[in-house]
């Protein structure tokens, strides 16, 4: 076909169950690159036999572009960036999480800037396997962490319906989480305690808190007003 204007395009038009039928056409596409008179004649053959099969060739390209379309917007929904605002958001701050601060900076330090846009149902075991390697080369406690909640961010997926399955389903850490066997002696911990002071509040206060308890550093850190009792000299760190 060539419009009045000179540009010209190449179509087919067939009549689905033959003579008498309403006639229907389809755009091959433009004359050039990658149409050609031969590419187009050979892709219009292939149309012409799914016709005599009864498949509407029209019909077949919505389908095919809905398809394109749907898979596209699920592209956007399920980037990996995007999905992880999704996770701290129904996730993590639905359920109060102390470690929430912590568990952000994971993702933001190195997970995002690595897969960054990727839909998370295009990604492979392997490369997060590897990744999980390269943080380990770094740091392997953050290598558990970000195995840790990365593998919980998929599984959520799965429960929600966006994932069919978790390419982290029975994926072990990367690393052992082994019992820290180094301690402070007495005297380290005199000189940890005098050299508090030099921190400021609350600095100081946190790390003496940190030594007369021996509680983890998010929960000392984290203490709230509503956990202490002055009368009974209780602090009291809800369950959940």
């Amino acid at each position: 076909m060539v419009t009045p204007k000179g540009s010209r395009s190449y179509l087919i038009q067939y009549q689905m169950g033959g003579r008498g039928n309403p006639t229907r056409r389809v755009t091959i596409g433009k004359h050039g690159s990658p149409w050609t008179a031969e590419k187009a004649r050979d892709e219009a053959g292939d149309l012409l036999e799914k016709v005599r099969k009864g498949i509407d060739p029209a019909d077949h390209a919505k389908a095919e572009k809905a398809t394109a379309d749907a898979n596209k917007a699920d592209a956007e929904r399920l980037a990996f960036s995007k999905y992880v605002d999704l996770f701290e958001t129904n996730y993590l701050r639905a359920r109060a999480l102390r470690s929430t601060e912590d568990i952000k900076s994971t993702f933001r330090r190195d997970l995002t800037p690595f897969f960054k846009e990727r839909a998370i149902n295009s990604l492979r075991r392997a490369e997060i396997s590897n990744r999980l390697d390269e943080i380990g080369l770094r740091s392997k406690s953050a290598a558990l962490k970000a195995h840790k909640w990365l593998r919980k961010m998929l599984s959520w997926a799965v429960e929600r319906g966006d994932l069919a399955s978790s390419p982290m389903e029975s994926m072990g850490p990367p690393h052992r989480d082994g019992r820290r066997r180094r301690v402070l002696s007495a005297l380290e911990l005199k000189a940890v305690w005098r050299a508090s002071d030099g921190l400021g509040e609350p600095f100081a206060s946190f790390v003496k808190m940190l030594i007369l308890t021996g509680q983890r550093l998010r929960e000392v850190a984290g203490m709230a007003w509503n956990e202490i009792d002055l009368d009974s000299g209780q602090w009291v760190i809800p369950g959940h």
